[in-house]
């Protein structure tokens, strides 16, 4: 029953938060549905959720099970846009965060002073939130910008003193989030190794939320999810 809950649980999380069509709550039937279970266990996991105050039900009908999380809580509500020009922006980086296989690569890019800085912090409470990073995980923050004029330390911020996985600024924040501000600011040979870098964070055994952060005023490269 506690593996089942867990997967409703999820299940009700990523529907709510990332699907306009549930952001009012989801019924047993849409869970049941996506799960191939049986209406009546899912609604009595679903009952137990809310005993356990991880969710609330309406009282309308059908009844509708949302996050028990209150609004003043929730990150993005604060944004100007959250309701327009930043919504699907909002959508894609909750998606990224929840996606099943763990975070995808997060790319934001916006002109200086439109509120990306902000855009990303509310990012990482939604991450929180979510349990990410985990409580031990840490969050590593690369400033590229203030790198510009020492591209050897800002290899070592980003790859670490042995260019390894395990030393980088990834393998040190395992199961947590790393956010690269500024990445136009790296030389050419730094984004061939960030691509890669980026690419081999798959690989370990609890991969970090990467988050990073360009101005669209720089050349910037696509990134691999």
């Amino acid at each position: 029953m506690e593996t089942t809950r867990v997967l409703i649980y999820d299940l009700v999380r990523k529907l709510v938060l990332t699907d306009e069509r549930y952001h009012d709550g989801v019924t047993a039937m849409v869970v049941a549905t996506h799960l191939d279970m049986q209406r009546t266990n899912v609604s009595a996991a679903l009952n137990g959720l809310v005993r356990e105050q991880k969710l609330i039900k309406t009282k309308t009908r059908p009844v509708r099970f949302l996050l028990a999380v209150p609004d003043v809580q929730k990150p993005f509500l604060n944004l100007v846009g959250h309701l327009g020009s930043l919504q699907q922006a909002i959508k894609l980086a909750k998606a990224a965060v929840l996606y099943p296989n763990g975070p995808l690569n997060i790319h934001v890019a916006a002109n200086s002073g439109v509120g990306s800085t902000t855009f990303v912090h509310e990012i990482q409470n939604f991450a929180w939130q979510q349990g990410i990073p985990a409580a031990d995980g840490a969050t590593v923050v690369i400033k590229c910008r203030d790198y510009a004029d020492d591209s050897q330390q800002l290899d070592r911020q980003l790859f670490g003193d042995q260019a390894d996985l395990e030393s980088s600024c990834w393998g040190k924040a395992q199961g947590g989030i790393v956010v690269i501000d500024h990445y136009e600011y790296l030389a050419g040979p730094q984004r061939v190794k960030l691509t890669t870098a980026l690419e081999a964070v798959k690989n370990l055994k609890r991969p970090p939320l990467s988050i990073l952060v360009s101005g669209l005023t720089q050349q910037v490269m696509t990134m691999p999810h």
